[in-house]
């Protein structure tokens, strides 16, 4: 079965990261997954 696999994967906004080196194995293709975290106000 096909799915997604995050390696190293970083965001965020211009200068600001938000997501830094984030790994995460196989996510099951035709299944929700959902990343939670904290709301920051800058």
């Amino acid at each position: 079965m096909c799915g997604l696999i995050l390696r190293s994967f970083s965001a965020g906004y211009s200068t600001q990261p938000v997501i830094a080196d984030l790994n995460v194995p196989l996510l099951p293709r035709g299944k929700i997954t959902v990343l939670l975290g904290a709301e920051r106000l800058w």
